[in-house]
């Protein structure tokens, strides 16, 4: 049984969102965790028992992520190398749509970054592949985006900064009714 990895802040501001507690749960040391606040626009629990969704390699170690640049890069095999990658995985929740949101730690007020995801459809629901795409076209634009914003912040994207190369798609977690933040690991040697 798996528990939710990811940690609400409550109303201070300057707390932040982690996977597992640190970030020596990666089997690679490089490999950390995009700290992020956590969102306050929809009571927390509001469905609870909604599990979090994790994202890996086939084949590979639990709670590692994959790299966005391969998710939205190599589609066509997603479903070989992509651990569960059929599975419907919100199939249970009774959700029509969820709202898939990032919150960059320093670019939280001025990029607020939330986008609306279809889960179910005629032919049945998203599949994890399927939200793996959409949640990492989404970090991609948001990160495309946001690097060219001058704001302060400990995890700067771009040239001087966070490569979108080395960008990790670790987790998708419910963070209250159809709210759901994506978990954004960052790998230098992956740029």
């Amino acid at each position: 049984m798996f528990q939710n990895p990811i940690q609400p802040s409550g109303s201070n501001s300057t707390s932040y969102l982690m996977i597992g507690g640190s970030t020596s749960t990666f089997a690679s040391r490089t490999r950390k965790i995009i700290p992020q606040t956590a969102f306050t626009g929809a009571p927390l629990g509001a469905q609870p028992g909604q599990p979090f969704i994790l994202f890996d390699y086939a084949g590979g170690h639990s709670r590692q992520g994959v790299s966005v640049r391969d998710v939205c890069g190599r589609t066509s095999t997603l479903d070989e190398w992509l651990a569960g990658a059929k599975d419907p995985v919100l199939a249970k929740s009774g959700l029509r749509k969820i709202n898939s949101q990032i919150r960059w730690p320093g670019l939280e007020t001025i990029e607020p970054w939330i986008r609306s995801v279809d889960v179910c459809f005629p032919t049945g629901h998203i599949t994890r592949a399927q939200l793996a795409f959409s949640v990492a076209r989404q970090i991609i634009a948001f990160a495309e985006r946001a690097q060219f914003h001058k704001h302060r912040t400990s995890f700067p994207l771009g040239r001087e900064g966070i490569k979108i190369e080395s960008l990790v798609l670790v987790a998708l977690i419910n963070v209250g009714g159809e709210t759901w933040q994506a978990v954004i690991a960052y790998d230098p040697q992956l740029a």
